[in-house]
């Protein structure tokens, strides 16, 4: 993979910075504000045209059943969102309808996902700024599949949501954001998850 860098449609700067944007993961840790265990982070930033293989090269890691949320800030004029939770999904069924929606995924501003493994604290999240997510114990699976893919660690790695910055969607995104939660069968407000 080249290291050239392009935003999706979904988010990008609110105005011309003099910041280098590239390919690239930067590792922290996240500690859950109800249990107050440390869990390790990764965001990863990646190209428009690599990100959603990324993305889905990540969730094969989660093992073979999981759960999803989608989250959707949709029609919301105070940046405030939904979550819709679908329990125990076989994952590649699930990687196999985000495929046939990844246009809608890849380009909506306003929608987000989150895969989650059943029984361990694992979670890969592809956000409204198409921005990539992982939270997990063994962080270090994950870092492997970013490597091979010629991703490499920067912790100093700017992403777009460290700046002010637009996002973009449309009435097509909505519909099909729509289609896809009623497919998945996502029709109940997730709770907030702790590990």
């Amino acid at each position: 993979m080249s290291n050239r860098f392009a935003f999706s449609q979904a988010a990008y700067p609110a105005e011309e910075l003099n910041v280098s944007f590239s390919n690239g993961y930067r590792k922290t840790v996240f500690t859950d504000s109800l249990t107050q265990q440390d869990i390790p982070m990764l965001a990863v930033s990646v190209s428009k045209e690599h990100v959603f293989d990324i993305f889905l090269q990540l969730t094969d890691l989660l093992g073979n059943t999981v759960d999803v949320i989608l989250e959707s800030s949709h029609g919301s004029k105070v940046s405030k969102h939904i979550d819709l939770h679908r329990e125990e999904i076989d994952l590649p069924i699930l990687q196999s309808y985000l495929q046939e929606y990844e246009q809608a995924i890849s380009n909506d501003g306003c929608s987000g996902i989150a895969v989650m493994a059943k029984g361990k604290p694992m979670e890969v999240q592809f956000d409204e700024h198409k921005v990539i997510v992982v939270y997990a114990q063994n962080i270090a699976d994950f870092e492997r599949v970013l490597q091979l893919n010629h991703i490499r660690r920067n912790d100093t790695l700017p992403v777009v949501n460290d700046f002010e910055h637009f996002h973009s969607t449309s009435d097509e995104y909505e519909d099909q954001f729509n289609q896809l939660t009623g497919i998945l069968g996502c029709a109940e407000p997730a709770e907030s998850n702790s590990w």
